[in-house]
């Protein structure tokens, strides 16, 4: 969650993805990347919506939720 409050500063969703791309995997996502990334916020603003009212707290939800989703895949968890 921490990882994710630093990010909170750049504005939109697709700034957001790039930073969170360049810091745990010292890239830049490609087009197919941010393209899901992209749908991944919004699918997640939707299941969120009813649950979590407050706009920022729900944000905050799914930032975290994409930056664990990205600290959880095997490029970030083995080094060649």
């Amino acid at each position: 969650q921490q990882f994710a409050k630093q990010l909170e500063r750049y504005p939109g969703d697709q700034q957001k993805i790039k930073q969170i791309f360049a810091r745990a995997l010292q890239r830049l996502p490609t087009a197919e990347e941010a393209e899901e990334g992209i749908e991944f916020f919004q699918s997640l603003q939707r299941e969120l919506q009813d649950e979590i009212t407050d706009p920022a707290r729900r944000a905050d939800r799914i930032l975290a939720s994409y930056t664990q989703a990205i600290m959880s895949t095997n490029e970030f968890r083995y080094v060649d």
